[in-house]
C-alpha cells in the first residue's frame, strides 16, 4: 500500500466510532486506528480470539468475538446507523456471499459514514489481464476447491464499488494493486515478497492437496511438480491481484 493503509478520506469526518471486521489475532489495523484516531472508540471483531495481552490493549479498543452478520442490531454496540468508519481486510478466504456482507455492514454506517474493504477476488496468478498459468492443472484444482468445495464467492469483489452503488452508497471507488510475483523492486514490496507470497503459496498448496486425493499417485506428483515449478519461483510480469474498495453513505 506504499504506507497508505487507508484510502477513504476518513480524517475528513473525524470518526468517533470505528469497526474493524476480521481484525485477526494480532489486530494490526485495530491498533493503527486506535493510535491514529485516539478520540474514537474502536470495535474489533473476529471469529477467533485475539492474541494480545490485556495490558497492551489501548483504552479506546474493545474486542468482540463473533460473526458480524449475526451481531448487527443484536449487540447494542453494533446498532444500525451508529458507525462512522467500517474497515475489513482479507475476508475472502471464508466469504461465500459478498453482496450479503456488504449490505449488512453498510447498514451499520450513519449518514456520511465510510466503508473500506481490502481483499482478493480470485485464486489465479495473473499476467496482463489473463491467468499466467491458465492451462495448468494445479490452478484448475485450486480454483475448483475454492469455488466449489469451499463455495467461496470469488468474483463479486472485483465489482465491489458497483455493489455499493446499488445499495445507495456514494463516492465509491475500487483500486487494483498488482502484487509482484517477481523479486521486490523497492522497500514497499519487501513485506509481500518475503511474507505474502509464502502465505499465498501455502494456501494454494492446501487447495490443491485437498482436491487431488482421488487421483493416482503419479498424477498427484505431476500436479505437485507443476505447482512447484510454476508458482514458487519469482516470475517477472506475473502478479497477484489485490483490490481496495471504499465508499460513503449519503
Amino acid at each position: 500500500m506504499h504506507n497508505n493503509p487507508i484510502h477513504a478520506p476518513v480524517s475528513d469526518i473525524n470518526p468517533k466510532k470505528i469497526v474493524d471486521v476480521g481484525c485477526g489475532m494480532n489486530a494490526d489495523m485495530t491498533m493503527y486506528f486506535a493510535k491514529r484516531f485516539p478520540d474514537a472508540q474502536v470495535y474489533a471483531i473476529d471469529l477467533a480470539p485475539v492474541n494480545i495481552p490485556k495490558e497492551h490493549i489501548p483504552p479506546n479498543v474493545t474486542f468482540i468475538q463473533g460473526n458480524i452478520i449475526d451481531l448487527v442490531d443484536v449487540d447494542p454496540r453494533l446498532a444500525s446507523g451508529s458507525v462512522d468508519f467500517l474497515y475489513s481486510r482479507l475476508l475472502a478466504s471464508g466469504m461465500q456471499d459478498w453482496k450479503k456482507y456488504i449490505k449488512c455492514v453498510t447498514s451499520l454506517l450513519g449518514h456520511g459514514g465510510m466503508i473500506e474493504m481490502h481483499d482478493f477476488a480470485d485464486v489465479a496468478l495473473m499476467k496482463g489481464d489473463k491467468p499466467a498459468f491458465g492451462d495448468s492443472k494445479w490452478q484448475s484444482y485450486a480454483f475448483e476447491y475454492a469455488s466449489k468445495k469451499m463455495a467461496l464467492d470469488l468474483a463479486t469483489f472485483r465489482k465491489a464499488d458497483v455493489v455499493m452503488q446499488d445499495l445507495g452508497m456514494e463516492d465509491t471507488h475500487i483500486k487494483e494493486y498488482r502484487l509482484n510475483w517477481g523479486t521486490a523492486k523497492d522497500e514497499s514490496e519487501k513485506v509481500w515478497a518475503l511474507e505474502g507470497r509464502a502465505q499465498w503459496l501455502a494456501a494454494l498448496n492446501m487447495f490443491v492437496e485437498n482436491l487431488i486425493t482421488d487421483e493416482s499417485r503419479d498424477v498427484q506428483e505431476e500436479i505437485r511438480r507443476e505447482l512447484r515449478e510454476q508458482a514458487i519461483p519469482p516470475v517477472e510480469g506475473v502478479y497477484f491481484p489485490f483490490f481496495v474498495a471504499w465508499g460513503r453513505k449519503p
